[in-house]
């Protein structure tokens, strides 16, 4: 059986800033989906995924201004 990763596992492999991991997490996202949205390495295969902190950044705005 796998073992789930944690947030800190998730803060290491996205390059997540505290602030960027503190909105993942009022947001509900778990660390799995975090990791799952890291774009491919060569950028060509996934141009439309945004860097983990940025698509955290857009949703947490995104979210607040509806609020």
């Amino acid at each position: 059986m796998k073992k789930e990763p944690t947030y800190q596992d998730a803060k290491k492999r996205c390059r997540l800033t505290d602030e960027e991991m503190e909105m993942a997490r009022r947001l509900g996202i778990k660390p799995r989906t975090l990791i799952h949205n890291i774009p491919a390495v060569s950028g060509k295969k996934e141009p439309w995924k945004d860097r983990p902190g940025e698509w955290i950044r857009k949703l947490y705005h995104r979210k607040n201004k509806e609020s």
